[in-house]
C-alpha cells in the first residue's frame, strides 16, 4: 500500500502546472472529480458485496474469498493510481496551481494537487471495513474454539485511523518535507524569470541542494515516524535482553526497541533508521500477545536483518537511481523526438512510474528472501553463529522460523498462497527456508544475488547523476 501512495503523489504531479493537456473548464474537472470518487466508491461496494455474500453463514474465512478480496484491492488501488492519472492530465494540477494562483506558494498546490488522491484514498478504506470487521470476527471465533487467545477487530474509527497513520502519513509526511524544502530552495535560489538551461551552475547548486534536502528528511524521519505510528519502549524483560542479545551478535546498532500499538490486530515487526542514532525495532502489540518468544525472536532477526544488510540504504538508493535515471532517458527522449517541455515532464514521471512498479518488486523481494535465510541462521539452537563465517541454516532454526513465517500469516488472515508485490508468496518463502534446513544450505547464494543488485543499484545511480550533469553542461 506504500508504494500506491507513493504512486499516488507521482502521477497527482506528473503534469506540470503550466500547460493542461486538455482545456477544460472548473465544471467539466469537478465532474472528473466526482466520477473518480464514484467509480472508486463502486469498486470498493462490489469487492464487499462479493467477499460478504461469500463467506455467507461460513464460520471460517475461506481462501478463496481472501484471494478474491486481494484481487479486487489491486484492482481498487490500481483504479487510484490510474483515476489520479486521468485528472493530472486533464488539467487538474494546472488548474488549482494557475487558475488558484498558488503555484509559488511551497507544498500548497502539491497537496491541492495530489487531493483527489487524498480524498479517495480513505473512501476505498471506508468500503473495505466491512469485509475486515467480518473476516477479524470469524478468525476470532474460529481461535476461541481452539481454546486460543482471539485476535482482536477494529471498530470503524480505529481502522481509518490506523490506515490514515500508517499508510498514508507514513509517506505522505516525508514527501511533504521533502517538497517543502526543495520549493522553498527553488524560491530563493531561481529567479522568477528563469529559462532553463540558461545558468548550468545555478542549476546543479539547485540539484545539489535538493539531493541533500531528500537526504536529510530520509535520515530524520524514523524520529518523526515513531510518533505518527503509536509505538512505545518495549518494558526491561528477559525477552527484550535476549533481543538486544540478537542486535550485539548481529552487529546492529539501535536507539530503542518500541512496541507498536495496532490496537491487538497487527502482527508485524518493523525496523527503520539508516543509522544507529536514528534506528529503531518496532514489535506490534498482537505479535507479542499472540507468538512464543522463539517465534518473536525469528521474526525480530529477520528486520534486524534488513538493517544489517542495509536494505533500507539501498532502497533509497534505488528510489534516486530511478528518478535520475528516468529524467535522464525522458530529457533524451524528448530532444529525439521533438517533445514540448510538459511532454517532456510527463515521460520522465511515466518512466519514473514504471521503474518503481516493474523494479522495485524485484528488488524489495529478493532482499526480503535474505532476510528470511538471515532469520532462519539466526533462530538457531542459540540466536545467531558468534563466528560470522559460519553461515549454515541449521534444521532447528530452519523449523523456528518457517513456523514463525507461518504464524504471522495465519494471525493476519492471509493465505499461505497469497501472493505480494513486495515480499512475494509466503507458501514460497516458507518451502525456501525449509529447502534450506533440510539439505544443509547456507546464506552465500542469496548474498552474492544480493551483492550484484546492490552493485547494479550504484552503477545505475552513478551513471544518472553522470548523464543529468552533462546534460546541464550541453545546455548551458
Amino acid at each position: 500500500m506504500h508504494v500506491v501512495v507513493l504512486l499516488g503523489f507521482m502521477v497527482a504531479l506528473a503534469v506540470p502546472p503550466q500547460i493542461p493537456l486538455a482545456e477544460v473548464t472548473g465544471w467539466q474537472l469537478a465532474a472528473a472529480l466526482l466520477g473518480y470518487l464514484v467509480i472508486t466508491a463502486l469498486l470498493g461496494l462490489a469487492d464487499a458485496g462479493a467477499s460478504l455474500k461469500g463467506l455467507g453463514g461460513e464460520t471460517s474465512v475461506p481462501s478463496r474469498i481472501l484471494h478474491r478480496h486481494h484481487r479486487m484491492a489491486v484492482i481498487s488501488q490500481a483504479w487510484l493510481v490510474a483515476g489520479m492519472a486521468v485528472l493530472a492530465s486533464l488539467g487538474w494540477s494546472w488548474w488549482v496551481n494557475v487558475r488558484l494562483d498558488i503555484a509559488r506558494w511551497p507544498l500548497v498546490g502539491d497537496l491541492l494537487a495530489a487531493g483527489p488522491f487524498l480524498l479517495a484514498l480513505p473512501l476505498m478504506w471506508l468500503m473495505q471495513y466491512p469485509v475486515h470487521r467480518a473476516v477479524r470476527l470469524r478468525m476470532a471465533a474460529a481461535m476461541a474454539e481452539r481454546g486460543e487467545r482471539p485476535v482482536a477487530c477494529w471498530s470503524l474509527r480505529e481502522y481509518m485511523g490506523f490506515n490514515l497513520r500508517h499508510q498514508l502519513l507514513f509517506i505522505a509526511v516525508p514527501i511533504s518535507l521533502i517538497l517543502f524544502g526543495v520549493e522553498c530552495l527553488d524560491l530563493l535560489l531561481i529567479p522568477a524569470d528563469y529559462r532553463p538551461g540558461s545558468d548550468p551552475a545555478l542549476e546543479a547548486v539547485y540539484a545539489a541542494g535538493s539531493l541533500a534536502v531528500a537526504g536529510l528528511v530520509f535520515l530524520a524521519a524514523p524520529l518523526l515516524l515513531i510518533r505518527i505510528w503509536k509505538t512505545h519502549p518495549l518494558p526491561p524483560s528477559p525477552l527484550r535482553d535476549q533481543l538486544e542479545q540478537t542486535c550485539d551478535r548481529m552487529g546492529v546498532g539501535h536507539r530503542d526497541i518500541l512496541v507498536w500499538e495496532s490496537g491487538g490486530v497487527l502482527v508485524n515487526a518493523a525496523a527503520m533508521g539508516l543509522i544507529a542514532r536514528v534506528r529503531y525495532a518496532l514489535l506490534s502489540d498482537a505479535l507479542l500477545e499472540q507468538m512464543d518468544r522463539e517465534h518473536v525472536r525469528a521474526v525480530f532477526a529477520h528486520e534486524v536483518a534488513h538493517a544489517r544488510m542495509h536494505h533500507i540504504l539501498f532502497a533509497a538508493l534505488f528510489a534516486m537511481a530511478a528518478a535520475t535515471c528516468s529524467s535522464a532517458a525522458g530529457v533524451a527522449l524528448a530532444a529525439w523526438l521533438g517533445l514540448e517541455p510538459w511532454m517532456q515532464q510527463t515521460l520522465t514521471v511515466v518512466l519514473l512510474a514504471g521503474s518503481w512498479v516493474f523494479g522495485f518488486g524485484f528488488v524489495s523481494r529478493r532482499f526480503e528472501r535474505q532476510s528470511d535465510v538471515i532469520g532462519a541462521w539466526a533462530s538457531g539452537p542459540g540466536g545467531p553463529p558468534d563466528d560470522p563465517a559460519e553461515t549454515r541454516i541449521t534444521p532447528a532454526g530452519a523449523i523456528v522460523f518457517a513456523q514463525a513465517l507461518q504464524r504471522v500469516a495465519d494471525l493476519n488472515g492471509v493465505p499461505l498462497s497469497q501472493r505480494n508485490w513486495r515480499h512475494g508468496k509466503m507458501v514460497d518463502r516458507v518451502a525456501h527456508i525449509q529447502m534450506l534446513g533440510m539439505t544443509g544450505g547456507t546464506r552465500e547464494g542469496i548474498d552474492r544475488s544480493v551483492r550484484r543488485i546492490k552493485l547494479a543499484l550504484t552503477a545505475a545511480f552513478l551513471l544518472g547523476v553522470s548523464v543529468i550533469v552533462l546534460q546541464i553542461s550541453l545546455s548551458g
